[in-house]
């Protein structure tokens, strides 16, 4: 094998082991963050008031008397 292949070889396989670890950490924070926003809705009684279509978002009032909304999936 060319030194040329082998350099390619090793970049390809590089390259995707980088986009594996970006994915890999934004699922990772996406969890941490609905994780931190389950328990806040927890600690502070949240109740959803609205849901709307477009875009996704849904409203929780919480006892602190303010309406929170939360986009994407729940």
């Amino acid at each position: 094998m060319s030194f040329g292949r082998a350099l390619g070889t090793s970049l390809f396989i590089g390259g995707v082991f980088m986009i594996w670890l970006a994915l890999h950490l934004g699922d990772k924070q996406r969890e941490e963050r609905l994780t931190a926003w389950n328990d806040f809705v927890s600690q502070h009684a949240c109740q959803v008031v609205e849901r709307r279509d477009t875009p996704a978002e849904t409203g929780f009032r919480c006892d602190d008397g303010v309406t929170y909304w939360k986009r994407g999936k729940l």
